[in-house]
């Protein structure tokens, strides 16, 4: 944003030359300055988005590992060995496993859910910064909002 005495004595040296070559490069500038405020809008608005994405796909992975964990945990144990004391040993060694496998299930839930909430915190902040440009609504087009 131009400071308003810079943005005065601008206009007033537009209105008072009538040199063509230099109000056309004016107006290229003027066109460059709008694609890059156009670019930063919209690379604000994908930030935005990449944010919530992750967060998302967090929060998804988060829930997907304590489901297989909760079907873990569901699952019964059962031998097909006929001798008894092959079985009650099948059965055992399968307890194991499925410790093992819903202890890593949900240590990896926790895992996402820590990356959930430190992203969270650490893009808390971002939010409100991406989606106001400089006071302005990002949704909106920069030459759309009124200057007061």
């Amino acid at each position: 944003m131009f400071p308003v005495r810079y943005a005065t004595s601008l206009f007033i040296c537009i209105l008072l030359t009538t040199d063509y070559n230099y109000l056309l490069a004016l107006r290229v500038e003027w066109c460059k300055a709008r694609a890059r405020a156009h670019r930063w809008q919209e690379e604000c608005l994908l930030l935005l988005e990449e944010m919530r994405r992750v967060s998302a796909t967090f929060s998804w992975q988060c829930e997907k590992w304590t489901k297989v964990a909760r079907q873990l945990e569901a699952t019964a144990l059962s031998s097909s060995q006929t001798v008894p004391a092959l079985a009650q040993a099948d059965v055992m060694t399968q307890a194991v496993k499925k410790e093992g496998k819903i202890a890593y299930a949900h240590r990896q839930a926790a895992i996402r859910n820590e990356m959930l909430n430190y992203c969270k915190l650490r893009w808390e902040k971002y939010n409100n910064m991406l989606l106001t440009l400089e006071g302005f609504d990002a949704k909106v087009m920069v030459e759309c909002h009124s200057m007061q």
